[in-house]
């Protein structure tokens, strides 16, 4: 039993008092003893248990008060039921349990007689014209002194009375073209309300029936009993994945819809709603069915999401107005929750110079090409617009320290750098930069990259330098390892825009005999800047033959263009003479 507001909205109409609370029995001994007044009926129960055992003696005071026989000291705790009217010792009624839990009921009638009643009838429509009223009552003795009146009640879309028309309630009788007195378009729903007196018999009339004819609206409905489409397995989907959903839309009633608007959209936990572009519909004309589907990207969404259709929706934003007038519209909307994971992982940014990944400070051609591709692990954001261009920025610091931006397009409308769109198979977006660098000097590239997410390419930008010697220059070779026992390679740098067109390694015995000679097509592919060769000399012989071990002399010719290219010093040019240098062979 609680004196504590009621939980829902509407009135209870009735008062609970916690008994296991001093300050709520003594709420409900206030409220018997001067809150109700004497004439007015009371009635008491206990749903569960009684807890007789709490009770002060005043509480036992006030059921005597009521002339109760039974709810006295000394009961065990076992519900009951009582009924009485206050200050009236000859009516009242009480039921008491005999054992626990024990179900208990009790039946009452009050006495009493009253000239005067009403009835109300439940909300009429929507309709899209009334037509007849028709209505019939009998009185109960002849003569009659029987009076009766009819309201009929016009009742906007909220359910509002706005209109009012006061007829005499005959035996039996009708009221014609009730449309051209309310009419439906302004109050599309009516409600009935009659009152009923006889202030000489006691004895009103009693209604028969009442009648309300009008033309109905038209009804459509989402109907799901063929089952609906749901691409999403376990409503769960990565970000960027895209959703299909359709379902049959179908008019259910015996009226012709006119064209059809449906409003899909998205909802996040915050009520933000991002609308799904639909056109509106034909008509949809009786038992027709209308079903498309409908598919759209999660791209940009994250977390708890849902998805919901409204057909016939309400439309500037009234909670009561339709974009056409309908029966009903509980059956007009339904919603699929679903869980968009994020994509959070970084992509993966990648820079070549002519096809190699350089190290901070190596030198590249003053013609290189670098390449930015950034792939990202997510095959549902794909970067395949030229939007997707803003994602990037490319700087360039020149040997003056001055830094700019590369555009991809510059203010002439000249071409910068091109782009490359990432594919499905492979989500790497290429960029490519020619570049044309005529200063001698150190540069400093810097990238900037991030996905369609926003997901940077790493917690620090793409920093590099790179130097550019626009001179045709080579250093001397040095083979490595050195000594070696089954293979050595040949590491040295080369400067310019162009590799050699000719290049021989000439490998000779310290006599000066020559045992093998390799190639620059045997040496595989090389490039301007730091090189060590793919192939590997493996101490055989013209004839492949394996050497001796011991000392030999190896000597570079070089030239581009039919001139010899020009030596580039470096630190290990105090291991060389006269351009020989030597290895050493041991097995």
């Amino acid at each position: 039993m609680s004196n504590s507001p009621p939980c829902r909205v509407r009135p209870d109409g009735y008062f609970i008092f916690r008994q296991t609370t001093v300050a709520q029995r003594q709420a409900f001994r206030d409220m018997i003893e001067n809150g109700i007044p004497n004439g007015h009926y009371v009635l008491i129960y206990t749903p569960i248990t009684t807890r007789y055992d709490l009770w002060e003696p005043e509480m036992f005071d006030v059921f005597a008060a009521l002339q109760s026989d039974s709810i006295i000291p000394g009961r065990p705790n076992r519900s009951f039921i009582f009924f009485g009217q206050k200050g009236n010792d000859l009516f009242n009624k009480e039921e008491v349990a005999q054992f626990p839990g024990e179900l208990i009921t009790m039946n009452q009638t009050l006495p009493g007689v009253n000239s005067f009643g009403m009835e109300r009838s439940v909300q009429i429509g929507p309709a899209a014209s009334w037509e007849t009223v028709y209505w019939k009552q009998d009185a109960l003795e002849n003569p009659s002194t029987d009076s009766t009146v009819l309201k009929i009640i016009g009742l906007n879309s909220s359910g509002i009375p706005m209109s009012e028309l006061n007829l005499q309630f005959s035996s039996n009788d009708s009221l014609l073209n009730l449309n051209n007195q309310i009419s439906a378009a302004t109050h599309p729903f009516l409600q009935l309300k009659s009152s009923h007196w006889d202030e000489l018999g006691l004895t009103p009339s009693q209604i028969d029936r009442w009648h309300v004819l009008y033309e109905e609206l038209p009804e459509a409905a989402i109907d799901a009993t063929n089952g609906y489409y749901w691409s999403v397995e376990n409503n769960t989907v990565q970000e960027g994945e895209i959703i299909s959903f359709a379902v049959d839309i179908r008019n259910i009633g015996n009226k012709h819809m006119d064209s059809l608007l449906v409003k899909y959209w998205v909802q996040d936990v915050n009520l933000n709603k991002q609308f799904i572009p639909y056109p509106r519909q034909d008509s949809l004309r009786i038992g027709q069915v209308l079903r498309d589907t409908i598919s759209f990207s999660t791209q940009g969404m994250g977390g708890l999401r849902s998805f919901w259709i409204e057909v016939n929706p309400y439309i500037n934003g009234s909670t009561v107005i339709k974009d056409q007038p309908e029966q009903f519209h509980f059956n007009n909307i339904a919603q699929i929750p679903f869980l968009v994971n994020r994509d959070i992982i970084n992509p993966i940014l990648d820079v070549t110079f002519d096809g190699v990944r350089i190290l901070n400070g190596d030198i590249v051609s003053p013609k290189t090409e670098i390449v930015i591709s950034l792939k990202d692990e997510n095959p549902f954001l794909i970067m395949n617009t030229d939007a997707d261009t803003s994602l990037f920025a490319v700087y360039l610091r020149d040997p003056m320290g001055i830094q700019k931006r590369v555009h991809f397009i510059d203010g002439n409308g000249q071409v910068n750098m091109e782009w490359i769109p990432a594919s499905g198979n492979s989500n790497k977006f290429k960029i490519i930069y020619r570049g044309n660098f005529s200063m001698d000097g150190t540069y400093q590239l810097l990238v900037q990259g991030q996905d369609i997410s926003g997901n940077l390419s790493g917690d620090l930008d793409y920093r590099i330098d790179f130097e550019v010697i626009n001179e045709s220059t080579i250093s001397y070779l040095m083979n490595y390892p050195n000594p070696f026992s089954t293979s050595t390679r040949f590491v040295f740098t080369l400067t310019g825009e162009r590799v050699p067109d000719h290049m021989t390694i000439q490998i000779m015995t310290i006599t000066g005999k020559v045992v093998r000679e390799i190639t620059l097509t045997e040496l595989g592919p090389i490039n301007i800047g730091r090189n060590i060769t793919e192939y590997a000399w493996d101490g055989r012989d013209e004839f492949g033959d394996l050497l001796a071990n011991g000392v030999y002399l190896y000597h570079v010719l070089t030239s581009l263009d039919g001139e010899k290219i020009k030596h580039r010093e470096t630190g290990a040019d105090e291991f060389f003479k006269k351009e020989f240098g030597k290895m050493y062979l041991m097995r």
